[in-house]
């Protein structure tokens, strides 16, 4: 025990034992009536507790809030700098329903009860704004509807769509949310703020929204890359599936080297880039005839020979005028043609493939075993490398678990270790155990926390003895005191006058022993004193009240 503490210790146990019982009744009753009230207090205040209304107003809300309680005669405290109205509790249901019925709290945001009244002649422009604002204000209430979400504001960028724009511009989205507990919305939260927005907003991909609370942290920020995939988000997503893998194959190596025979860890490197392909496969042994087409074409051609004598006589006219007709030879010659067209469908296949980013490049495992533990022969744990076929063995059952494809890249690495192991004494060198460790420790702190339970009841009852002791020589000092004072009397001490004669009476034989008694009575009231002081100051406490008691009666 420090020296303070005890000091502090030993002078409240002296004010208690200078206390006597009136007193300590007094304190006691004080102290009971203190904690009661300090209990009791709370439960006062609280027959007429106010309650908040709303909290988190804005001004003009909160203006109109207060200016309708005024009016209504209802009593109100204002906290938070005016955001938050206070009411009675037992009119707080009521306040509501007659605060609602007036339209309050309207709220800063407007939704689509911004198009209740038409406005004639609005201009196009106006009607896309108002369109968006009532947009942001729709989407404002809707995410403050959701868990963990105190307060939201939504901000669109809604391009105007032309025909005679060529590029097209993506609408996106800005959000800004107070949350009530920041530690407590996490990613299945922040999922649902971002699905709500790019589901309600035309042609709002969720890679188009900005998420972020007003203690400055960014949950979802807009997608830099092309498949629409941020590099953080790829980081997750690679912990994620080596987590995953790393336990798989952990659960595996489990059932053949038992509990924490094995450490296995995984690198997954996703690929970051978009890729898109096709490709047209043909298949000559697949084929079916589409179309057959056959012509047959003959030609049939009549040429003849001249015949006669040649020379001019037989082209000369004879006598009567007429020429000589040369004789022919009729040949008749034909032509015949086919054509046969046959078309057949070659099987053909089409495959466009797009791959967004997060497909896995390649896969780094490192497996680390821990041997084989065997009894020796003092009995003792004794550590034996695995062999080489048992690694190869469990090798290839860590790359079923895992996927491994070598085409891809991917490497393993396995090796045997001996693994620490504190529960076991490897050898004479090893670390002692802990002092505190050691098994004869429990009985030991019970052995010596009943000791000291003795020793301290010893030491409260040597006290208590010191005390009596105390207690009895001083009565038998005084006894002592007044057999000397009746020694006195009977010894002459007495004038003629009737009066005390102080000469007589110090004399050694009118003091019953003398000084040497007397000296003695000290020196034993000393001694105690010394052995005891806080005993000593308890009887001398009680002698100086005794002595007040009889002045007092006295002086009555």
């Amino acid at each position: 025990m420090p020296e303070g503490l005890r000091e502090f210790t030993k002078q409240l146990r002296t004010f208690w034992d200078g206390l006597d019982n009136t007193k300590r009744i007094a304190l006691v009753l004080a102290t009971t009536s203190v904690l009661l009230l300090a209990l009791l207090l709370p439960m006062l205040s609280s027959s007429r507790a106010m309650v908040p209304l709303y909290s988190n107003l804005e001004p003009e809300d909160a203006a109109k809030v207060v200016e309708k309680l005024e009016q209504s005669g209802v009593p109100y405290e204002l906290r938070a700098s005016g955001s938050t109205v206070l009411v009675p509790e037992e009119r707080l249901y009521k306040l509501r329903l007659d605060m609602a019925s007036e339209g309050l709290p309207k709220g800063s945001s407007v939704g689509f009860e911004l198009f209740d009244k038409s406005q004639f002649g609005a201009t196009e422009f106006e009607q896309h704004v108002n369109l968006r604002r009532a947009l942001e204000g729709e989407l404002s209430r809707s995410i403050a509807t959701v868990s963990g979400v105190e307060a939201a504001r939504v901000h669109l960028v809604l391009p105007r769509q032309s025909v005679f724009i060529a590029k097209k511009e993506e609408p996106s989205a800005s959000v800004v949310v107070r949350l009530k507990n920041p530690a407590l919305f996490g990613k299945r939260e922040v999922a649902a703020v971002v699905h709500l927005v790019s589901a309600a907003v035309p042609g709002l991909s969720r890679n188009r929204v900005s998420l972020v609370s007003t203690e400055g942290l960014t949950l979802h920020r807009p997608s830099t890359s092309e498949g629409g995939i941020g590099s953080e988000t790829l980081v997750e997503e690679a912990q994620t599936i080596a987590g995953t893998l790393e336990a798989k194959a952990n659960a595996q190596l489990e059932r053949v080297v038992g509990p924490s025979g094995a450490d296995v860890r995984i690198a997954v490197t996703l690929d970051t880039s978009t890729r898109e392909e096709t490709k047209e496969t043909y298949e000559p042994d697949k084929t079916a005839l589409r179309s057959e087409q056959t012509s047959s074409e003959e030609i049939r051609n009549q040429s003849g020979a001249q015949a006669g004598i040649p020379g001019s006589r037989t082209n000369l006219p004879d006598a009567s005028g007429n020429v000589a007709q040369a004789e022919t030879n009729q040949n008749l010659d034909t032509t015949t043609r086919n054509s046969s067209t046959r078309n057949w469908e070659v099987d053909r296949a089409v495959a466009k493939i797009h791959t967004p980013p997060g497909r896995v490049a390649r896969l780094s495992v490192a497996v680390l075993l821990d041997g084989i533990w065997r009894k020796g022969p003092n009995g003792q744990e004794v550590y034996e490398p695995r062999s080489e076929q048992e690694i190869r063995d469990l090798t290839e059952l860590v790359k079923q678990a895992v996927g491994f494809d070598a085409l891809r890249g991917d490497t393993i690495t396995v090796t045997t270790a001996r693994f620490q192991r504190p529960d076991l004494e490897l050898d004479a060198e090893a670390t002692p155990m802990v002092w505190y460790q050691e098994p004869w420790m429990v009985p030991a702190a019970a052995g010596l926390f009943a000791l000291l339970v003795i020793l301290s009841g010893v030491l409260v009852w040597r006290s208590k003895k010191k005390q009596r002791e105390l207690l009895a020589a001083i009565e038998a000092a005084r006894l002592k005191e007044r057999e000397q004072a009746e020694a006195m009397l009977a010894g002459g001490a007495l004038d003629e006058n009737g009066e005390l004669n102080l000469e007589a009476a110090f004399e050694p034989k009118a003091m019953g022993g003398g000084p040497e008694a007397i000296n003695k009575i000290r020196e034993k009231a000393l001694e105690i004193a010394a052995k005891d002081p806080s005993s000593t100051a308890v009887v001398l406490r009680a002698w100086l009240a005794e002595e007040e008691q009889l002045e007092e009666k006295a002086a009555e």
